[in-house]
Formats: C-alpha cells, structure tokens, sequence
C-alpha cells in the first residue's frame, strides 16, 4: 500500500512540473524534491527482532513439566546454550555437540528449524538430545524478569534459560565459607558433580564454587540449614 502511495506522489510531483514547465519560466520557480529519507524503508526480512532475546547467550538452566513428572535441573547450563542471531540463524551448543539452524519470530511465536549437527557421544548422563529434541517443538516464548522461557507445544512444558551475564560471575570458597553462604538463606539452587565439585548459585546470579569432603554432604548440611534452605533445588549428575 505504501509503495501505491508513493507511486502515485511522484507519478503527481512529475505531472506538476511538466505543467510547470510549459508556463512562462520568466520569474522565479520553486524546485521540488524528495528527499530519500522521508521514504519508509521495507525491512530486509520477515524475522521482528525481539532485542531482549536476540544477540544474548542464553544458557539452559531446567525444564519444567507441566505434570511435573520429569522436570529436568541442568547441573551446568553453560554446556548448553542458545544464541539467536540478527540474520535469522541460531547458534547452539549441546554439552559436547555444536549445532545451528534458523528461526523466526512472530509475536510470540518462535519456530527452531534444525540444521547441521555435530553427533559426537557426549556419555551416559548428557542431556545433549534431549535438549535438541525439546528445541525442536518450541511453539512460543516469554520473558520472565531476566530469564527466557521457551514453551513447548501442547503444553507440556517449559525449557528456562538465564542469560551468561547473569550467572557468570562466580567465585572459589573453602567448603566451611560455602556452608556459611548457605545457611544465609541466599542460596537458590545447590548442584554436586560426581568429582565432589559444589555449586552454591545465589537469588542475583552469582555462584559460588567449592569441593564438598565427601559425597552428598552438601545435602547433609541443606537437611540442616532447615527452613532458611527449604525452597533450595537440589541437582546431582
């Protein structure tokens, strides 16, 4: 409709100054242009880009189940991510496997559509193809203070992601220091490796890394924080 309108605006400023044109040009004469900046320009895609989620790593942190029978806490998000970027394509990393695609965005309908794939083995406990997998019925998204939340198709439920700004600070304790952090009532999610390593993330993002002296301690000590602890998830590999 526009580019009707601006045919018919010039097909018009052309007519008036040929009119112009055959008339006495002894006096002066107002030229008439048009500037090429007060046209409106036609976007280069079909993608309305979301600037809260566009250009941002965004790392998998859980999945919640709407049955919340097999929700999923990632014991470390930055071994998966998802980065859209402002041509239409997304980049991904699934623990050890790296992937890309192209998307699109409608309102707040998103498509992932999958593209080449790196298929190394990542081990038994890797949630690399479940992660892809879920991408791949993504039917609309919202964002949720500072998280991206993906949701599935037919409501069965949501992938949440934080962006890397969020909980890339982190720092080193002795395990008696991390014990006091968590009995602060701060801490908003405990995760255990198998190598003993323990991951104390805070309400603001930060994480606190330490290496608890045996297995399953640091669940010990959430057992006896009480109810400073309560509301803490809990994530083991």
């Amino acid at each position: 409709m526009l580019a009707v309108i601006f045919l018919l605006s010039v097909t018009a400023c052309t007519t008036q100054l040929q009119d112009t044109s055959n008339k006495d040009n002894s006096g002066p004469t107002e030229e008439t242009s048009v500037s090429s900046q007060e046209l409106p320009l036609a976007p280069d895609s079909d993608i309305t880009l979301d600037l809260e989620i566009v250009g941002t790593t965004w790392l998998w942190e859980r999945y919640d189940d709407m049955a919340a029978l097999n929700n999923i806490v990632v014991a470390d998000p930055t071994m998966y991510t998802l980065l859209l970027n402002a041509d239409g394509t997304y980049q991904l990393k699934a623990d050890c496997n790296l992937a890309g695609g192209s998307y699109t965005l409608e309102g707040s309908s998103i498509t992932l559509a999958s593209g080449p794939t790196t298929l190394a083995e990542c081990g038994p406990d890797s949630l690399y193809n479940t992660f892809l997998v879920k991408l791949d019925n993504v039917a609309t998204y919202v964002i949720d203070g500072d998280n991206l939340v993906l949701n599935l198709w037919a409501d069965a439920g949501n992938m949440v992601f934080a962006p890397s700004t969020k909980i890339s600070s982190s720092k080193k304790v002795d395990w008696d220091t991390a014990v006091e952090i968590l009995n602060t009532g701060q801490v908003t999610q405990v995760t255990q490796l198998h190598n003993l390593q323990v991951t104390l993330t805070l309400e603001d993002g930060t994480q606190i890394e330490t290496v608890e002296p045996f297995i399953d301690e640091i669940f010990n000590e959430v057992q006896l924080c009480g109810n400073p602890c309560s509301q803490i998830v809990l994530a083991t590999e």
